[in-house]
């Protein structure tokens, strides 16, 4: 890790590096979690322990059920939505972070926040944490960083294993992204041959990026990339 400041541009002067904060969060046995909060480029680890009830456990998955039935146009109003997704968001703060683990992450003031989660945990929406005072993913630079154990092919070389970079792009399926025009441009202008590879894209866009569509062209495919451009 790089520490102290770097320059904008060539001769001008330099400014601190964003302090970049990882919240990580691990499973120990049933409802029970291993919290960490370390600022990147420094010696600093917070580290506690929490436990969840039962009940907070059963709460929480209904709020997640009714915000997926809301994005399918189902059951909630969208101020219902709102008041489960704040609901939702101070709950995981409460749980996972409380009165130390908040005062840690406040104290550190980070212009990033990195939330590191073991893939069993990828079905609450980390996105949502908020605490009375910040609603982290609104007010600062987030990111969900995802941990498995499912070990990594070792020892590919993809100059000889597998030449060829295969990209898949599914933009704006909604249709009311104009932006995601230059985004698809520019990753399509990749394709090709690149050094000693060759780069292959392909695009789900608008009305073929449905639901449909992109099981059909994920089903018994290899792509390398998935790049998603829309809400």
């Amino acid at each position: 890790m790089i520490l102290g400041a770097y320059s904008t541009r060539a001769g001008g002067g330099a400014r601190p590096l964003p302090r970049i904060v990882q919240l990580s969060i691990r499973p120990l046995s049933a409802r029970r979690f291993r919290v960490g909060i370390h600022e990147e480029g420094s010696g600093y680890s917070f580290t506690q322990d929490v436990a969840m009830a039962a009940a907070v456990e059963v709460r929480l998955l209904a709020l997640v059920a009714d915000l997926h039935s809301w994005s399918l146009g189902q059951r909630l109003t969208k101020r219902a939505a709102l008041a489960a997704a704040t609901e939702l968001g101070r709950t995981l703060d409460r749980v996972f972070l409380g009165r130390n683990g908040g005062a840690v992450l406040a104290g550190l003031e980070p212009k990033v926040l990195l939330v590191d989660v073991d893939e069993t945990m990828l079905g609450l929406p980390w996105e949502l944490l908020q605490s009375a005072r910040r609603d982290w993913s609104n007010d600062i630079r987030f990111g969900r960083i995802v941990a498995t154990s499912v070990p990594p092919r070792r020892h590919r070389d993809p100059r000889t294993d597998d030449p060829v970079v295969k990209i898949l792009v599914v933009a704006n399926p909604t249709d009311d992204l104009a932006a995601t025009s230059a985004e698809l441009a520019v990753i399509s202008g990749l394709a090709g041959q690149r050094a000693n590879c060759t780069v292959e894209v392909q695009v789900l866009e608008g009305k073929q990026a449905t639901r449909a569509g992109l099981a059909a062209a994920v089903k018994d495919a290899d792509h390398d990339i998935v790049h998603f451009a829309g809400h």
